[in-house]
């Protein structure tokens, strides 16, 4: 009866070993995936400002374009866009003072 309560212990010796590597090797995998979580989230606030600040680029490629329109409307419509502008800035720095 003693052979197999060490028979025994020597077996759940083994599977406590595997189980405690297996256990070590996914926690470096964790680590390694949350790292890569940290670079892929620095990544897309950097690709997100870099397509913030193109947006804004075309938005004002579009003013200039029109504003240089061969077509009166579109220049009519560039203008009434800019003076628009100039109001909502005029408010804000009416509401600042």
């Amino acid at each position: 009866m003693a052979y197999n309560y060490r028979d025994l212990a020597s077996r759940l010796e083994r599977r406590f070993d595997r189980l405690e590597t297996r256990y070590l090797t996914l926690q470096e995998q964790n680590d390694k995936l949350r790292e890569e979580i940290r670079e892929l989230k620095a990544n897309l606030h950097e690709v997100q400002a870099k397509n913030q600040k193109l947006e804004q680029d075309n938005k004002k490629l579009q003013v200039a374009n029109a504003l240089t329109s061969a077509d009166p409307q579109q220049r009519q419509n560039a203008k009434m866009t800019i003076a628009r502008l100039i109001k909502d800035i005029d408010r804000c720095i009416e509401s600042l003072q």
